[in-house]
């Protein structure tokens, strides 16, 4: 069995891009990200459970930053928050 390493990588920028409906992520070793909004679970905590977030707008998803010090992006008016390894598997499943 191959031992896993933690990600190290971070995130350098990131933007939305509304025409894709994607992220555009720049990572701090040149490589580059796009990651389709629509594979990305939204929930949000209510009523003591998760539920499906309500489909953000062009306009929310364009208040995207990062976060945590490069770890993650966030966008705060909807309440959602993603890793960088939570970005890497919902572009590989």
């Amino acid at each position: 069995m191959l031992a896993t390493k933690p990600i190290t990588t971070l995130i350098e920028a990131v933007s939305y891009d509304a025409e894709g409906r994607r992220f555009e992520i720049s990572l701090n070793n040149g490589a580059r990200l796009f990651v389709p909004v629509d594979l990305l679970t939204m929930e949000l905590w209510e009523d003591g459970q998760l539920k499906a977030a309500p489909r953000p707008t062009d306009a929310q998803l364009s208040t995207v930053q990062v976060w945590s010090g490069g770890r993650s992006i966030d966008i705060d008016c909807i309440k959602q928050n993603f890793g960088l390894e939570q970005l890497l598997k919902a572009v590989a499943a």
